[in-house]
C-alpha cells in the first residue's frame, strides 16, 4: 500500500501533537522542495539513517519502435535513483522475519 503525502503528515501529527498540523504541512512541503531544488541542481543528497538521492545521467542510446520497427534515437536524460541506508534495508528485513 502507498502511503500518500496526508497520511505521511497524519502519522507526523500523532507522534508530535504538540505541533500544528498546519506547521507539519509546512515542514513537510519545504523539506520536499528543497530536495526537488537541490537535484535539479545536480546535487546528490544524502540523509543520514535514510538514503541517499543520486541524479544520474542515462546517455542517448538507439532503440526501435515496437510496431513499426522504424529505427529511433532515445534521447539522454537525468534520472533520480535512491539508495536505502543500512540502517533502513535492516528494519525493512527485521519486519519480514
Amino acid at each position: 500500500m502507498a502511503l500518500s503525502k496526508t497520511d505521511i503528515i497524519s502519522t507526523m501529527c500523532a507522534a508530535n501533537p504538540e505541533i500544528s498540523r498546519a506547521k507539519h504541512t509546512a515542514s513537510f512541503n519545504a523539506v520536499i522542495e528543497a530536495i526537488k531544488t537541490l537535484l535539479c541542481q545536480g546535487n546528490d543528497i544524502s540523509l543520514t539513517r535514510f538514503g541517499s538521492f543520486k541524479v544520474r545521467e542515462t546517455p542517448e542510446r538507439p532503440a526501435r519502435n515496437p510496431m513499426t520497427g522504424e529505427k529511433v534515437i532515445v534521447p539522454a536524460y537525468k534520472r533520480v535513483a535512491f539508495k536505502a541506508s543500512a540502517e533502513i534495508l535492516k528494519a525493512l528485513k527485521d519486519s519480514l522475519a
